[in-house]
């Protein structure tokens, strides 16, 4: 309908991207999709096109990057890695704990890979001495739990 023409319509600014590049499409879609977050095959296409197209510099602050993890939105959490974010990056107000700390705790497997490709420390300790592991045993998340145990993550922590 009417609503379908207006998106077709190429944008006024030429610095402006159209919706159908990559560039619009990450940017765009990254505060939506499944629960359980994009196929194998979307994350590639993302990275790649991140990579093809090397988007202006972005300014997120680490605490973005906490918030986003623990929301389990995966674009968001992969924009803020690319554009450099500490994935070790602690929250002071949250006993310092970091984003895969939150992640691991509600679950989300696939933001829990991408942080800990991007360097996150799998053991790190919040104040209280509690590792990522902790969080998503406590919370029956046995997916994730199965991951970071494959990935490395320490058994017998003090």
């Amino acid at each position: 309908g009417k609503a379908d023409s207006t998106l077709l319509k190429p944008p006024q600014d030429a610095s402006v991207s159209p919706l159908g590049s990559k560039t619009g499409s990450v940017g765009a879609g990254s505060g939506i999709g499944s629960p359980t977050g994009p196929p194998k095959e979307t994350l590639e296409s993302v990275l790649l096109a991140l990579d093809a197209e090397k988007p202006k510099k972005l300014r997120f602050h680490p605490k973005q990057l906490y918030l986003s993890a623990k929301q389990g939105e995966l674009q968001k959490v992969l924009l803020m890695l690319v554009d450099g974010i500490d994935p070790n990056f602690k929250m002071e107000s949250q006993n310092k704990r970091t984003p895969l700390h939150v992640a691991a705790e509600a679950g989300h497997q696939e933001v829990c890979h991408m942080l800990v490709q991007a360097g996150a420390n799998l053991d790190m300790c919040d104040e209280d001495q509690r590792t990522p592991l902790m969080e998503a045993c406590e919370n029956n998340h046995l997916e994730t739990v199965r991951y970071l145990l494959r990935a490395g993550a320490i058994v017998s922590h003090k």
